[in-house]
C-alpha cells in the first residue's frame, strides 16, 4: 500500500525560520559565554606546560651531570649561546656540559636540550642568570623560577633546592605568594 503525500503534509515536516533563528541565537549566546573561559584555560595550560617542561629539563640536567661526572649548565637562550644577564628565560633555554666552567657553550661541549620560547608566559629567575648542576647532583644557585601569564592571573613556581631537587608550586620556597 502506497502512502500519499499531500502538499499540507510536506509543508509540516520542517522547522520554521523563526525556530531556526531562535536556536542559532541560543547557540551564539552560549558560545559568547564559553569562549572567554576557554581562552583563560589556554593561558593557564601554557603556564603549566612551560613550568613542567623547565622542571623536566632541570631534572634531566641533574641526571646528566651525575651520569657523566661533568657540570651541566642551564641558562636562557641568547644569540651567542652564552649565559649572559641580558638573555630572557621566556625566549627559551638550553642545557649543556660546561667542561671548562666558563658559562659559555663551546663547540666541543655537548648540548643536552634546547627548549623553545613560551608564548604569553614570562619566566623570571634570580641573578646569576643560569643554574649549574654539579656531578654530585647539587645545584647552584638555589631559588625559584616564576612563571607568570601576561595578565599575571596565572602563576606557578619551580623551586630549585641546593640538593638539585625541584618541585612545582603556586608559592615560593618560603611559602609566600608569587608576585609577577
Amino acid at each position: 500500500m502506497k502512502q500519499r503525500f499531500t502538499i499540507n503534509s510536506l509543508l509540516c515536516n520542517g522547522f520554521t525560520l523563526v525556530e531556526i533563528l531562535v536556536v542559532l541565537g541560543i547557540i551564539a549566546a552560549l558560545l559568547g559565554l564559553a569562549l572567554p573561559l576557554f581562552d583563560s584555560n589556554i593561558i593557564a595550560k601554557r603556564v603549566d606546560a612551560a613550568s613542567t617542561l623547565l622542571r623536566h629539563h632541570l631534572n634531566l640536567a641533574r641526571i646528566e651531570s651525575i651520569r657523566t661526572g661533568l657540570p651541566v649548565l642551564v641558562c636562557p637562550v641568547s644569540s651567542v649561546l652564552e649565559c649572559g644577564p641580558e638573555a630572557s628565560w621566556g625566549q627559551g633555554w638550553f642545557g649543556f656540559t660546561d667542561q671548562d666552567r666558563d658559562r659559555q657553550y663551546d663547540p666541543e661541549e655537548t648540548i643536552i636540550f634546547v627548549a623553545p620560547s613560551s608564548p604569553g608566559v614570562d619566566i623570571q629567575w634570580r641573578t646569576p642568570n643560569w643554574i649549574r648542576f654539579k656531578p654530585q647532583g647539587a645545584a647552584w644557585p638555589n631559588g625559584h623560577f616564576r612563571f607568570c601569564s601576561q595578565s599575571s592571573r596565572y602563576v606557578r613556581t619551580v623551586v630549585v633546592y641546593l640538593t638539585g631537587r625541584t618541585r612545582s608550586s603556586m608559592s615560593t620556597q618560603d611559602r609566600e605568594g608569587v608576585w609577577c
